[in-house]
């Protein structure tokens, strides 16, 4: 059982180091290092202290085993894979910026909530945790990459974002917030077989993106495109938080 501070100047000094098992990083450093604590395979507890860390490089913190992270207020900017195969279970991100792969393959992460100020959410950040539940987004989010939520095959509820045009990028992902845009009779939505249909042609082995549907030469995918673009994009503009409200209510009525 080891216990380090991390100093400035520490770079990835740590990097493999599988005897540690607690981090405390020292008031004077504002940036973790790339790979600082890469695959440190027993460290359970990382704490930021009195910091002013503002980024937190590539693959800092990949592979290790911590369950919980308390995030300065100072972040700037998660890299990519910095929490990748972790063990978190709830996390709140108020960086500005999440590049890709970010969270990636945290399989035990159930809760993500952005907070205010964030505004990119790169590719793939939470591809592969399929256990997310439960996502809140912030309104100040104005970009957002592809695939962010591929394989997050238990997410069922999005809250948060007023900017609901983003809604239908999300559907270029073809993730289970799909069947969010469902009616809260989803057998009289005359659009579910649609999106149902898109994401089992997305899924593994094909994992082919909306642009390539709309290459495709195939009949099947080129009746879907058409009937897709033809979608009212009224029907699209959805008001997930209404919807969950209005379920919820539903539920309780039975």
């Amino acid at each position: 059982m080891v216990e380090v501070v991390y100093q400035k100047g520490d770079g990835k000094k740590y990097k493999g180091q599988e005897d540690i098992t607690k981090v405390t990083v020292a008031s004077d450093v504002d940036e973790i290092a790339e790979y600082a604590f890469y695959r440190c395979r027993n460290l359970t507890e990382f704490n930021f202290g009195d910091s002013k860390v503002t980024k937190i490089g590539r693959s800092a913190l990949h592979s290790t085993v911590i369950t919980k992270i308390k995030l300065p207020d100072t972040l700037k900017v998660i890299g990519s894979w910095a929490f990748s195969k972790t063990n978190l279970t709830e996390v709140e991100i108020n960086a500005e910026k999440i590049e890709g792969n970010t969270f990636c393959d945290c399989q035990s992460l159930v809760k993500v909530v952005l907070k205010e100020g964030i505004t990119t959410v790169e590719t793939n950040a939470f591809d592969g945790c399929p256990n997310i539940s439960t996502f809140i987004w912030a309104d100040s989010v104005k970009e957002v990459g592809y695939s962010v939520f591929r394989g997050c095959d238990k997410l069922h509820e999005l809250a948060g974002s007023k900017d609901q045009e983003k809604i239908i990028e999300y559907l270029k992902s073809f993730t289970p917030l799909i069947e969010l845009c469902s009616q809260k009779d989803p057998k009289k939505d005359p659009k579910r077989d649609i999106w149902k249909s898109i994401a089992r042609k997305r899924s593994p082995p094909d994992d082919r993106d909306w642009t390539d549907l709309q290459k495709s030469d195939d009949a099947e995918d080129k009746a879907l495109v058409k009937q897709v673009k033809q979608a009212d994009k009224a029907k699209l503009k959805v008001d997930i938080k209404k919807i969950l409200d209005e379920n919820s209510e539903a539920s309780k009525m039975e």
